[in-house]
């Protein structure tokens, strides 16, 4: 058995590892000592592959993340925690400037957390998603946002200052307070040119958008190029954001497009054979959007009503 280890390759051997561990997190503790005891060898590789050792989650066995955190004292870590109590008390035993990734999922904002992000300097991913939101926003920052891959916050305080030049590939934004203004939005996707996957929901006090009167045809604006955008999804966010969206975004790699409650859809000239010209000027930037509408306007001149393909289940991740 020693002999075949020695020649698999390390990348095949984790392979075996996630095999055997079944990606079930509860599990992985007793699973890895088990695959440690079948012999020394197996021991020695088990100890020395640090895929093994990188990541800690409040559901896991707390046996495991003790040991993460004993055996890899240095390496960077992966927190995911749904818990205030665990995520300060692994803060406390695993310094936060090594984190490359936190995500968090809570029913409300604590006053801890502010400090737990500013010693996260390292952090490549960042996830925040709040239920109830609660924050304080002179108090909450996001530390070397220029290293960001991905950036998920809900009901949380965006830094808007800090967020330039960035290296973001996924943005999720959603329920944010207060609502960000247009040109905040328009920043942030002038300065990340690596997007792939942006998500903007639920911006507004209420939903009383389809109420409103319409809007006019834009005016002409500079386009904002994001050529490897692959999702897009719109929903309830103030009609200037998404009319203005449609209509200068150029995202010709987009596939998935989804908008729901933007009121950009309604003109006083639409009629059910037309689609609105904001939302063709985007459709005609991409090739690959696969789209069904329908359409309907009781008199000829609107509201005109859009319904694109349902989006997968979205969720901050």
């Amino acid at each position: 058995m020693e002999n075949s280890i020695d020649k698999l390759p390390p990348e095949l051997l984790v392979e075996i590892f996630v095999i055997f561990l079944g990606g079930i997190v509860e599990w992985r503790f007793e699973k890895l000592h088990t695959l440690a005891k079948v012999c020394k060898r197996w021991r020695d590789i088990v100890l020395a592959t640090t895929q093994l050792w990188c990541g800690i989650q409040s559901r896991q066995d707390p046996r495991h993340s003790e040991q993460v955190i004993k055996r890899n004292p240095l390496g960077p870590l992966v927190v995911q925690s749904n818990s205030q109590a665990w995520l300060e008390n692994k803060a406390a035993q695993s310094r936060p400037s090594r984190w490359i990734a936190l995500v968090y999922y809570g029913d409300h904002y604590f006053s801890s957390l502010p400090r737990i992000l500013n010693s996260a300097t390292s952090l490549q991913h960042l996830t925040i998603a709040l239920d109830f939101g609660g924050f304080s926003p002179t108090a909450s920052t996001i530390p070397n946002p220029a290293k960001l891959r991905t950036l998920h916050l809900r009901s949380f305080y965006v830094p808007w200052a800090g967020l330039n030049s960035l290296r973001i590939e996924s943005l999720w934004l959603e329920r944010l307070r207060p609502s960000p203004t247009d040109d905040q939005i328009f920043g942030v996707l002038r300065s990340s040119p690596c997007l792939r996957h942006l998500v903007l929901r639920e911006f507004y006090p209420s939903d009383d958008t389809l109420l409103m009167p319409p809007l006019p045809e834009p005016l002409e604006s500079g386009p904002i190029n994001l050529p490897y955008i692959e999702t897009l999804v719109v929903e309830w966010v103030p009609s200037s954001l998404s009319h203005s969206l449609l209509w200068r975004l150029h995202v010709p790699s987009c596939k998935i497009l989804h908008l729901s409650g933007c009121h950009s859809t309604h003109f006083t000239a639409a009629s059910s054979s037309e689609l609105p010209k904001t939302f063709r000027r985007i459709l005609m930037t991409s090739k690959q959007i696969r789209l069904k509408y329908t359409a309907r306007s009781n008199d000829g001149s609107g509201p005109l009503e859009i319904r694109t393909l349902s989006p997968p289940d979205f969720t901050p991740r």
